[in-house]
C-alpha cells in the first residue's frame, strides 16, 4: 500500500513539471509572437543629413533594403523595413535629436551617420546601449586606432592611414621629395593625411607647407589667396589637397586664376575630391584648367554585386532623392526644407548617368552597409537566436541611467563575423573592424572625367602600386613636374629685423614716413642680396623687439622667430643667433658672421701712482735682482785680484819685470769701480772696464745674460701695465666674474646667450644662471644693457654692471665715445649670426650659397671693418679687446736666468784655477831654473799677501796707500834676495864653464847653449858683476 502511495505520488509531481513545461513553452511561443521579429518585420534604421551626400546616401539606403527583401536567400522569413527621422536642420547637435528620436522606432542597427564628425557626436549614445552602427565613409584612422572606445561602430571605408600609404607611394613613384598640403580644418581634413606627414619625416622628405581652411559654402577666392600665396613664396610645385569636392572647386578656381594649374606643377587629390562629390558641373566637359589632377579613390566595382548595384541606382536613385528634397528650391538637398547644399545651379543629381556612379563611390558602401547587416542578422537568426527588438523610453536621451539592448551585443558579434558578396567588395572585417582589404583606384582627370590610371592595394600588409605609363598633369602634359621651383625674381619678401647697433640702426634727421630709414651691417647685406637676387622686400621691425624665445608654459615662440613660424614674415635679416631650438621650428642660411660672447666692462678710474715703475716685477724679484747685482760686483772684484791675469793679480803675483807694466791698472776694478761697472752694464750703457782674464769676462757674461733678460722683461711688462692701467678691475675672464659678488652682471632676457645660460649643467655658468635670476640683472634689450655699463663708470664696484653679449655689438660699443667701456676676456660660446627663413622656405639653399660667395670675396670683412672697428676709441677699444691684464714678473718665472748665473759665476771661479796652473807653467818657460809647483805657490802667496794687506785700503781707493807701498817695499827686496842668488848660482856656473875653456878649445861651447862661448861668457860675466853692485848699491 505505501508503495502504491508513493507510485501515485511520484506520477503527480511527473505530471505538475510536464504542466508546468508546457505553460512555459505556451509563454515562450506568446513572448516570441508579441516580441519576436522572426518571420516578422526587423528594422533598421538610417541616419543621414541634409547634404547632397546624405542624399544619395538615403537612395543606396533604400536600395539596398529592396534589394535584401527581394533576395530569397537573406533573411527568407523576414522583412527588412527601415526607419529615418526626418528634420529641415544640419549639424552636430541635430545629429544627435535625431538619433535619439531613431532609437525610440527600436532599430536593430543604424547605417550612419556618414562623416567622421557625426559619427563621434552618436557613438557614446549608440555604444551606451549597445545599438551597431555602420558608417560609409567615417575614415578618420583615430576611430580605428582607438576602436576600444567605439565598440559597435562598423566602418564600410578604410582608415585614412591607407590612403595616406597610397599617396605615399604616388609621390615616391614620381620622385618627389617636397610637397605642400592644403586641407579643411576638420576631422576628415586634419586627422586624414597624419600618416602621410609622418612616413615624410621619417624619409626625410620636405613638407613645405600644411595649411588649413573653415569650409564654408561662403568661402570666397580671397580669403584662401593667403594660402596660395604661401605655396608660391615656398616654390614648392606639389599640392596635396584634402577636403570635399564643393571646396575644393573654389580652391582649384583661384589657383588657376594665379597660374597655380599649368605646366609645371601637380595636384594630388584625396577622395574627397574625386569620390564625395565632383570640381566641375554636373558630369559635364571638364575644363581645360582641371585637367591633370591626378588623386585616389576607394576601389568600389570590384564586388560581385556591383552591377546589380548599378542598375537599380540607374532605374531608382531619381525617384528615391524627389522624395526627401524640397521641390520648391531645386538646388536644395535638405531633408525637407531650408538645408541649402554649395553645389551650383546645374549639378543636382540623379540623372541616371556612368559619370554619377562613377563620382559617388562612397554611397555603394552604403549599400554594402545594409548588407553587412543583413548578413549579421541573417547568421544571427540561423543560430536559433531570438532577436526581439530593442524598446527605449521616448526620453532615452535624458535619462539618468541607460539600459543597453540586451541582444546588441551579440549581433555585434554576428555583424563583425559576416564575410559575403558586395557592391564594392567582397563584405569582411578585422578585428578592428573596419574592411579586411584596402584597395584605391590611381585616378587622373582627363575630357572624359575620372579616368583609372593605376591601383593601389593593401593586401596581408604589403602595398602594391601599378600604374599606367600615360598620365597627364596640369597643363595637360605629360611631362612629370618637378617639386620645387626656386626663383626670387619679382618676388615681394616680407623682411623683420630688429635695432640692434651696429646691425640696424635708425638713420639720423630721417622721419618715420621715408623709406630708407635704417641702416648698418644688416641693411647693406640686404640690399646686397636683393641687388644679386632680384627680390623686392618691404622692411619693418619686430612688433615686441624681441628676438625669439619659448614661453615654458604654453610652448609658443615670440619675437622674431614667432613672426617667421606665424608666416607674418618671409625672412629675418638680423644678428639672430643660430642653435638648436630655433632650428628645430625655423630654417637658417649659412653663418654670414662668426662670433662669440664677452663681457663689457668701464674701464678703472685713472689713479697717480708715482711707483708705477715698480709694477712690472714683484718685491720677491726686485730684492732677488739686487742681491744679483751685489753678487756681480763682487765677483768682479774677486776674480780681478785672484786671477794671473787679472787688473790686479796679474800685478801683485807677477815678477818685477812685468809689474811696471800692470801698475797704473792694478786697482782699476776694485770693488767700487767693479759695482759701478756692474749697474752701467743693468743700465745698458756698457762697461767702462773690462776684465782681462777669462774668469771675469765669464762674471761679466752671465751679468750680460742676467740683464738682457730682466731688461727685455721689465719693458714688456712696464708696456703692459702702462697700457692697461686704466683696465685691470680685478676681472679678467668669465670665471673672475662669476667667483666676485661686488659687479652686479647680466644679459638679455630670452636671446641664445640667455638660453645657453639656462641650459648649462656646469660651472661657472650654472652659477651664474642662479645669479642673474635671483639679483634680477638681465635686460629687456642690449641698449639698457650698454647704458647700465656706460652709466656705472668712475663708481665703486658695488655700483658697477658687467654686460654679456655677443662680441660684435660689444666691440662696437667699446668704439664709441667717451671710450670708457672695454671687452675683457676670451671669447666663450662661440657661434654665428644667420639669416632666417620659415620652415622649410625653398629659398634657404638660395641665399646660404650667395652669402658664401660673399664670404669668398671677402665682403663680410668690409662690413666689418665699416660698421665695427672704425669708431673713435680705435686705439683703446684694441686695448681694451685683451684677454687679460698684464701680469707682474714673479721670481718663479725668473729663477732659470739667475740659476744660469749662478752657474757661470762658478764656473769663473774654476777657471781661476786654471788660470793659476797656466801663470805657472809660463813661467817655467821663460826660466828653467822655476819649478812649476815652485811658481804656483810664490803667486798664491804674493796675492795672499797683497789681500792682506790692501784688502782695507783698496776697495774704494784707486791710488795706493802707505800700507801698499810697504807691501811693495817687501816684495821688492824678497825679489832682490832671490835674484842675487840666481846671479851667484849662474857665476859659478860661469867660472866652472871658463876653466874648462881654458883646458881646451877657445871657441867650445857649453853643453846646450850655443852662446856660451868663451868670448861672450867673459862679456856676460862682466855684465852681471857690474849688475851686482848696482843692486848692491
Amino acid at each position: 500500500m505505501d508503495v502504491r502511495l508513493n507510485c501515485r505520488v511520484v506520477n503527480c509531481h511527473s505530471r505538475v513539471r510536464l504542466i508546468r513545461s508546457m505553460f512555459y513553452l505556451l509563454l515562450a511561443l506568446v513572448f516570441v509572437q508579441l516580441y519576436g521579429t522572426h518571420g516578422k518585420e526587423i528594422r533598421i534604421g538610417g541616419l543621414f543629413g541634409g547634404d547632397e551626400f546624405d542624399i544619395e546616401s538615403y537612395a543606396a539606403f533604400r536600395i539596398a533594403i529592396d534589394y535584401v527583401n527581394e533576395r530569397d536567400d537573406i533573411l527568407p522569413n523576414d522583412t527588412l523595413s527601415y526607419v529615418m527621422p526626418q528634420s529641415s536642420k544640419i549639424g552636430t547637435f541635430e545629429t544627435i535629436k535625431r538619433a535619439c528620436s531613431l532609437l525610440q522606432e527600436g532599430p536593430v542597427a543604424v547605417i550612419g551617420p556618414g562623416t567622421t564628425t557625426g559619427v563621434k557626436a552618436v557613438s557614446p549614445i549608440f555604444d551606451s546601449l549597445h545599438i551597431s552602427h555602420i558608417s560609409s565613409a567615417a575614415t578618420d584612422p583615430t576611430l580605428s586606432v582607438y576602436s576600444e572606445q567605439f565598440p559597435f561602430l562598423f566602418k564600410m571605408s578604410s582608415p585614412d592611414t591607407y590612403q595616406s600609404d597610397a599617396l605615399f607611394d604616388l609621390i615616391e613613384h614620381y620622385g618627389w621629395s617636397k610637397f605642400g598640403i592644403i586641407a579643411s580644418a576638420t576631422d576628415y581634413g586634419r586627422n586624414g593625411l597624419n600618416s602621410l606627414q609622418s612616413q615624410a619625416l621619417k624619409r626625410d622628405w620636405v613638407i613645405t607647407a600644411v595649411l588649413y581652411f573653415q569650409p564654408t559654402c561662403g568661402m570666397t577666392a580671397e580669403s584662401i589667396d593667403s594660402m596660395l600665396y604661401q605655396i608660391l613664396s615656398k616654390g614648392t610645385r606639389v599640392v596635396v589637397l584634402n577636403c570635399l569636392a564643393k571646396y575644393a572647386r573654389i580652391i582649384l578656381d583661384r589657383a588657376s586664376e594665379l597660374e597655380m594649374l599649368g605646366e609645371g606643377w601637380a595636384w594630388i587629390t584625396t577622395d574627397g575630391v574625386t569620390a564625395l562629390g565632383s570640381v566641375y558641373d554636373d558630369c559635364g566637359d571638364v575644363p581645360l584648367y582641371l585637367k591633370g589632377l591626378i588623386g585616389t579613390r576607394p576601389l568600389f566595382s570590384a564586388g560581385a554585386l556591383y552591377d546589380d548595384f548599378s542598375e537599380a541606382w540607374k532605374n531608382k536613385s531619381k525617384m528615391l532623392m524627389d522624395e526627401i528634397r524640397d521641390p520648391t528650391c531645386p538646388n536644395c538637398t535638405g531633408a525637407t526644407t531650408g538645408s541649402v547644399s554649395c553645389l551650383p545651379p546645374g549639378s543636382e543629381l540623379g540623372n541616371n548617368s556612368q559619370c554619377e556612379v562613377d563620382r559617388i563611390s562612397y554611397i555603394v558602401r552604403v549599400f554594402d552597409a545594409v548588407l553587412a547587416t543583413a548578413y549579421g542578422i541573417h547568421n544571427y537568426l540561423r543560430d536559433g537566436w531570438v532577436l526581439s527588438p530593442p524598446r527605449f523610453d521616448d526620453d532615452i536621451c535624458s535619462a539618468a541611467e541607460l539600459r543597453p539592448w540586451g541582444r546588441g551585443e551579440l549581433l555585434a558579434r554576428y555583424i563583425s563575423r559576416v564575410s559575403g558578396d558586395g557592391a564594392s567588395s567582397k563584405i569582411g572585417f578585422t578585428n578592428l573592424r573596419y574592411p579586411v582589404i584596402a584597395t584605391y583606384d590611381i585616378v587622373n582627370l582627363v575630357e572624359d572625367g575620372w579616368q583609372t590610371v593605376g591601383k593601389w592595394s593593401n593586401d596581408g600588409g604589403t602595398n602594391e602600386l601599378s600604374t599606367n605609363e600615360s598620365v597627364y598633369f596640369p597643363g595637360f602634359t605629360e611631362t612629370i613636374p618637378e617639386d620645387s621651383k626656386v626663383d626670387l625674381s619679382n618676388i615681394k619678401l616680407r623682411v623683420i629685423t630688429i635695432v640692434e647697433a651696429p646691425f640696424t640702426m635708425k638713420r639720423v634727421g630721417v622721419t618715420s614716413k621715408e623709406k630708407n630709414k635704417y641702416e648698418g651691417y644688416c641693411i647693406d647685406l640686404l640690399n646686397k642680396l636683393q641687388e644679386r637676387l632680384k627680390f623686392q622686400y618691404e622692411l619693418d621691425l619686430v612688433p615686441d623687439g624681441s628676438y625669439g624665445g619659448r614661453d615654458p608654459v604654453t610652448g609658443e615662440w615670440n619675437g622674431m622667430v614667432g613672426e617667421l613660424i606665424k608666416g607674418n614674415a618671409d625672412l629675418v635679416v638680423a644678428p639672430l643667433t643660430i642653435n638648436y631650438e630655433r632650428d628645430q621650428v625655423i630654417d637658417f642660411t649659412k653663418p654670414y658672421q662668426d662670433l662669440g660672447n664677452l663681457i663689457l666692462m668701464v674701464k678703472e678710474y685713472p689713479q697717480n701712482n708715482i711707483f708705477a715703475f715698480m709694477d712690472p716685477f714683484s718685491t720677491t724679484l726686485w730684492l732677488v735682482l739686487g742681491a744679483a747685482f751685489i753678487v756681480c760686483g763682487l765677483a768682479t772684484t774677486l776674480v780681478s785680484w785672484l786671477s794671473p791675469f787679472g787688473k790686479r793679480g796679474a800685478y801683485s803675483s807677477g815678477l818685477d819685470v812685468v809689474r811696471d807694466k800692470y801698475k797704473p791698472e792694478r786697482n782699476v776694478l776694485n770693488l767700487w769701480n767693479s759695482m759701478w761697472n756692474t749697474f752701467s752694464l743693468w743700465m745698458m750703457q756698457g762697461a767702462q772696464v773690462t776684465p782681462n782674464c777669462l774668469s771675469g769676462r765669464l762674471v761679466y757674461g752671465a751679468w750680460y745674460f742676467t740683464v738682457m733678460v730682466i731688461s727685455a722683461t721689465y719693458t714688456a711688462n712696464l708696456a703692459a701695465f702702462l697700457t692697461v692701467q686704466r683696465l685691470d678691475s680685478g676681472v679678467n675672464n668669465l670665471q673672475d666674474l662669476a667667483d666676485q659678488k661686488e659687479i652686479k652682471y647680466g644679459t638679455v632676457k630670452d636671446t641664445a646667450i640667455y638660453e645657453f645660460f639656462k641650459i648649462q649643467v656646469t660651472e661657472p655658468y650654472t652659477t651664474m644662471y642662479k645669479y642673474m635670476e635671483q639679483m634680477s640683472a638681465n635686460v629687456p634689450n642690449s641698449s639698457v644693457g650698454f647704458d647700465m655699463v656706460q652709466n656705472s663708470y668712475g663708481k665703486p664696484k658695488l655700483q658697477r654692471y658687467a654686460f654679456i653679449y655677443d662680441s660684435i655689438p660689444l666691440e662696437y660699443a667699446a668704439n664709441q665715445q667717451p671710450c670708457h667701456t672695454m671687452t675683457i676676456g676670451r671669447l666663450f660660446n662661440q657661434f654665428g649670426y644667420g639669416l632666417a627663413l620659415q620652415k622649410n622656405s625653398p629659398y634657404v639653399e638660395l641665399f646660404s650659397l650667395e652669402i658664401l660667395r660673399l664670404r669668398q670675396q671677402g665682403y663680410f670683412n668690409t662690413l666689418y671693418n665699416k660698421w665695427v672697428v672704425s669708431g673713435s676709441c680705435e686705439s683703446d677699444a684694441s686695448a681694451s679687446t685683451k684677454t687679460s691684464v698684464a701680469q707682474q714678473a714673479t721670481i718663479n718665472q725668473m729663477t732659470g736666468v739667475f740659476l744660469l748665473m749662478s752657474c757661470f759665476l762658478a764656473l769663473a771661479l774654476i777657471v781661476v784655477l786654471f788660470e793659476y796652473c797656466a801663470a805657472a807653467k809660463n813661467d817655467k818657460e821663460k826660466d828653467a831654473s822655476v819649478t812649476f809647483s815652485g811658481s804656483f805657490v810664490r803667486r798664491c802667496r804674493s796675492i795672499q799677501k797683497d789681500v792682506r794687506h790692501n784688502i782695507g785700503t783698496c776697495i774704494c781707493c784707486q791710488n795706493d796707500n802707505e800700507g801698499s807701498i810697504q807691501h811693495d817695499l817687501a816684495i821688492q827686496h824678497e825679489l832682490a834676495i832671490q835674484h842675487e842668488l840666481t846671479i851667484q848660482h849662474e857665476l859659478a856656473a860661469q867660472h866652472e864653464v871658463i876653466a874648462e875653456i881654458k883646458s881646451g878649445d877657445n871657441n867650445k861651447t857649453v853643453t846646450g847653449r850655443s852662446d856660451f862661448t868663451y868670448d861672450n861668457v867673459l862679456v856676460e860675466s862682466e855684465k852681471q858683476k857690474n849688475g851686482s853692485n848696482l843692486s848692491q848699491m
